[in-house]
């Protein structure tokens, strides 16, 4: 079996839909003659040509507005943003408008698009590139968010949300683009959507988390089972977990305010479990904007004096 990482899988995942539904088209910046910003869609504008892999302007609005056109005339259009952040210039189209349209239609339309974005941090990209806002469209009804943590569920999960009759926001952790490989069959599969995976087994302590942050916790369970100071922790890769939050004892996340972990503590906290008094939560900094880290004398010094270019101003 073919190991592919992240990157590779996406694509493959692409080109087998595009081959198999004559109907799947590809729209985004740079998405053609590039392949994209992280070379995603490389190789796909000479396989199917530019009527089916089409470059946009940098008008996320534009580029959201013309898949729900698209869809209502029978395409079934993969649009990508080149980072989520951006997606702030388009969120009326994505939430209001593109999931809301059966709805507002009675049930007479569908809208069959897939919204893919890379996001997250951990690369040392500036402003918006780092943002990581999935939980603002997990408050939008219609959308449906999807977030893998590896090669095998990047395929399967995109290929099912390419198929999904309703609009899905595919949100891609750019750290882990290249970050290793796995097995990733060739031929179309499906990874289904809304269904808990039980990563790694454990007794003392378990960690819920999604997208980058499953690698995060995998390699904190592997580094205390190394030290032999604990089982290693049983991590849970979140979908609607609803046995499976009778288990949790600790929970990893993106933030702690206004994020994903509602709808996982939720359910347990209506039911008033007896072991609330152990649940406890990690989040990330409240930081605006996750700039890399300021850099120090010593790196200063490394990098040499600095090189003062020509004055603007001459006499």
């Amino acid at each position: 079996m073919p190991q592919r990482n992240i990157v590779e899988a996406i694509n493959n995942a692409l080109a087998e839909e595009m081959e198999s539904d004559p109907r799947v088209m590809l729209l985004g910046l740079d998405v053609g003659k590039l392949g994209g910003v992280f070379r995603t869609t490389s190789g796909l504008v000479e396989r199917f040509g530019t009527d089916r892999v089409v470059d946009t302007p940098l008008a996320e609005a534009s580029i959201i507005g013309a898949s729900l056109g698209l869809a209502l005339a029978g395409m079934v259009p993969v649009a990508e943003i080149q980072f989520l952040g951006f997606t702030a210039q388009g969120f009326h189209q994505l939430g209001p408008q593109l999931g809301k349209y059966r709805q507002r239609s009675r049930g007479r339309y569908h809208c069959q698009v897939t919204v893919r974005a890379p996001f997250g941090g951990g690369i040392r990209s500036p402003e918006f590139h780092s943002d990581a806002i999935e939980a603002q469209f997990v408050q939008s009804p219609g959308i449906k968010i999807v977030m893998p943590s590896n090669s095998y569920d990047a395929k399967g999960l995109l290929i099912e949300a390419i198929r999904d009759p309703d609009p899905v926001l595919y949100c891609e952790p750019d750290r882990l683009y290249r970050a290793g490989r796995s097995e990733v069959p060739d031929g179309p599969y499906t990874v289904p959507f809304g269904k808990a995976a039980v990563v790694r087994e454990g007794q003392d302590v378990t960690l819920v988390a999604w997208s980058a942050a499953v690698e995060l916790c995998l390699r904190a369970a592997e580094a205390l089972a190394a030290e032999g100071d604990a089982d290693g922790g049983g991590l849970l890769r979140p979908g609607r977990a609803r046995g499976a939050s009778r288990r949790l004892r600790r929970s990893v996340s993106g933030r702690l305010a206004g994020g994903l972990l509602p709808a996982v503590y939720g359910p347990r906290a209506r039911r008033g479990s007896p072991h609330d008094a152990e649940l406890t939560f990690r989040a990330r900094p409240r930081s605006p904007l996750p700039w890399p880290r300021p850099r120090g004398r010593r790196d200063r010094r490394r990098r040499g004096p600095r090189r003062r270019g020509p004055s603007i101003c001459r006499r």
